[in-house]
């Protein structure tokens, strides 16, 4: 019968032996000389058992983990005269087990593969989203030096044709012509058009100069993303993680992610953001 927790043990030491260069003495499960005349077993062990270097890893599938996984480990260390130990875990580890671990110099890991169902721990880490955008504008519409009487709803001023006054703002939005700085703006262009506005009286109009006057503003979120591919171990006191895997990827994330974030108004106050990104195009 296989050994409770086998599974984990070896996927364990697959991640290890393709963190740690090649030619690292890895050893698996192994019966070890204690300093006592005795044996103890040990989950996984890197280097020689009884070498100066020697570093031993208890291995734990379970849903919590205690202070008594870390004594496990202390003990374990002394009995066999260890340089170190670790324990890799697959489930949440207690405050009072950290801070165990931290007085007794246990570093603790949580293994890390969203792609095996049975690895419980995710990772996730912070996003920034900026959504830039230009809320309002009015418009100038010039001939020979002087403003026609053009007023109204933009979506109704056609500068030719199929294309209105409010589609020709996005595009110099989208082809970045306006500015992406937050506040008010001024944009003109010199250039001949044949203006219809039907529903606003106006049959045709000839334009030589469109004025464009444009607030931009911004609004910014503070969402999470969930690693989605990557492989390797989690310190957990020290949140950082460790790839074993040449590639990583978090998300996807969707817009409606984003907006279910925290929106920010200082963002002075935002620490250790992963990733930051900017959103400008307007359909």
């Amino acid at each position: 019968m296989a050994k409770k927790g086998k599974w984990f043990e070896d996927k364990s030491h697959t991640v290890l032996t393709d963190l740690f260069p090649a030619g690292t003495s890895i050893h698996s499960e192994k019966t070890v000389p204690t300093k006592w005349e005795g044996f103890r077993k040990v989950d996984i062990g890197i280097g020689k058992p009884g070498g100066f270097d020697y570093v031993i890893l208890e291995c734990k599938d379970e849903k919590s983990i205690g202070p008594g996984a870390v004594d496990q480990a202390v003990g374990i260390r002394e009995d066999v005269g260890a340089k170190n130990a670790a324990l890799l875990v697959n489930g949440r580890v207690s405050k009072n087990a950290l801070k165990k671990a931290e007085s007794n110099s246990i570093k603790v890991f949580n293994v890390i593969d969203p792609d095996d169902d049975r690895i419980r721990p995710r990772i996730w880490v912070k996003v920034i989203t900026h959504f830039i955008w230009l809320q309002k504008f009015r418009y100038s519409l010039m001939f020979a030096g002087q403003e026609h009487k053009i007023y109204g709803d933009p979506n109704e001023v056609y500068i030719e044709p199929g294309k209105t006054l409010t589609q020709f703002v996005k595009d110099k939005w989208n082809d970045g012509t306006l500015s992406r700085e937050i506040g008010i703006h001024s944009y003109s262009l010199e250039k001949f058009y044949m203006v219809t506005a039907p529903l606003l009286g106006i049959k045709t109009a000839a334009v030589d100069e469109i004025q464009i006057e444009y607030e931009i503003i911004r609004a910014s979120y503070l969402s999470k993303v969930e690693l989605s591919k990557g492989v390797g171990l989690y310190n957990i006191a020290e949140r950082i993680f460790i790839p074993s895997s040449d590639f990583i990827s978090f998300g996807p994330m969707t817009l409606e992610d984003v907006l279910k974030g925290e929106k920010m108004e200082n963002l002075d106050e935002i620490e250790g953001a992963a990733f930051i990104g900017f959103a400008y195009h307007v359909e």
